[in-house]
């Protein structure tokens, strides 16, 4: 057999096998497409793969806030989703978010321009009750761009309250984002839960604008808070009468609200209890029917100017009020219009250097049972009071050794 031969066979044989190995190839990468093809099946079940956007509305894939949230439930959420919200009208009784450890991957948006737009509004169940937006044990979930509408017929539709934080959640809304209108609690948190919104609205409560207890924490600078007048009181069905507050802090909980305004109240401004702090430099409160700001029970409140703007008290039954170990700081406060500015007992505290209280039509500053007001530098802007000080010596005890220190 000649060479040439023998060199035609092996590449001959050669090709064989080229042709032998490439099928084989062939046969393997069809069986990895179809094995990487049911991986991606299996991770579309239980894990992103890329971020999503969920719409919801009318005519879009889901019909509700909650259908797009518990379509989540169960999966890694790798990347982030945002559930968006079309404007109108989107109708419910409660909706209630839980039960996802991926929440600081999820943005629940309505219109951030327009809250007004996109509407919750809660319709009542069965019961006649609806419960408003429930965040419950979720943390860093962002839910912005809503206006949440409820009602307070104890008879035909009942809104406990806008939006309730509970076990913990955290939840972050963007400035200005977010209002709520006829509700009986604006925001309630409690349990350790956390809430920042710097420019919230709360219109037309009937208990609470924002209520934080049991250890809980909101940053709410620039808000607003209206109630529905200083005569209003809520009647619930068992005929308890409540009356409103625009911001209450209590049992060990913190708010921040520089530059707050609350107003039309029928019971205080802002009150802290229960070894309770808030921050509200720069506040502005009026027409509320007894405290303008209250503190007791071991609790402190701030109140000094805010980028120059002083903290103001008009037309309310007492401007502050400190009782039972309850402290208040602040300066340059500006009050009138009330019965009595500042009133201080049962060692309660007062530290309001610089500031003022006029036009009181019973006592600008009154400290009895053990109170104690530092008022140094206010008498020149005290004006126009029935009386300014009792007990009437500067730093001498009177009224069961309560003492006020003005100059």
């Amino acid at each position: 057999m000649s060479l040439e031969s023998n060199v035609a066979d092996l590449v001959k044989s050669a090709n064989a096998l080229t042709g032998v190995v490439n099928g084989k190839i062939g046969a393997i990468d069809k069986r990895v497409d179809v094995q990487v093809a049911k991986m991606d099946s299996t991770m579309a079940n239980w894990g992103t793969t890329a971020s999503q956007i969920l719409e919801v509305g009318p005519g879009k894939p889901f019909k509700t806030i909650y259908e797009a949230w518990t379509s989540l439930s169960g999966k890694v959420l790798r990347h982030d989703v945002k559930i968006k919200v079309s404007d109108g009208v989107h109708t419910s009784t409660s909706i209630h978010l839980r039960g996802q450890p991926y929440a600081h991957r999820i943005r629940i948006e309505g219109n951030i321009k327009n809250p007004e737009a996109c509407v919750l509004k809660f319709v009542p169940d069965s019961a006649n009750r609806s419960h408003g937006v429930i965040f419950n044990g979720v943390r860093g979930v962002n839910f912005s761009g809503f206006k949440i509408i409820g009602e307070m017929d104890v008879d035909k539709n009942f809104t406990w309250r806008g939006i309730l934080l509970q076990r913990g959640a955290y939840v972050v809304s963007d400035n200005k984002s977010i209002e709520i209108e006829n509700v009986n609690h604006g925001i309630e948190m409690t349990e350790g839960s956390l809430y920042v919104c710097h420019g919230l609205r709360v219109m037309g409560f009937g208990y609470d604008g924002l209520r934080a207890h049991h250890a809980s924490r909101a940053y709410i600078n620039d808000a607003v808070f209206s109630g529905k007048g200083k005569q209003f009181l809520m009647t619930y069905t068992n005929g308890v009468k409540v009356a409103s507050t625009g911001l209450r802090a209590e049992q060990s909980s913190l708010v921040e609200a520089h530059g707050v305004s609350i107003s039309l109240c029928s019971d205080n401004g802002l009150r802290a209890g229960n070894n309770s702090v808030i921050y509200a430099y720069g506040a502005l409160i009026k027409s509320c029917a007894n405290y303008g700001i209250y503190s007791s029970s071991g609790s402190k409140v701030q109140i000094h100017p805010n980028d120059g703007e002083p903290c103001t008290i008009k037309d309310c039954k007492v401007g502050i009020g400190a009782r039972y170990q309850g402290a208040v700081f602040g300066n340059n406060i500006v009050i009138q219009n009330v019965e009595k500015g500042f009133y201080v007992d049962l060692a309660g505290l007062a530290h309001v250097v610089g500031s003022s209280a006029s036009y009181c039509s019973l006592i600008a500053y009154e400290a009895i049972k053990g109170g104690f007001i530092d008022a140094t530098g206010s008498s020149a802007k005290s004006i126009e009071n029935k009386v300014k000080y009792s007990p009437a010596s500067s730093g001498v005890a009177g009224n069961a050794n309560a003492t006020i220190v003005f100059s």
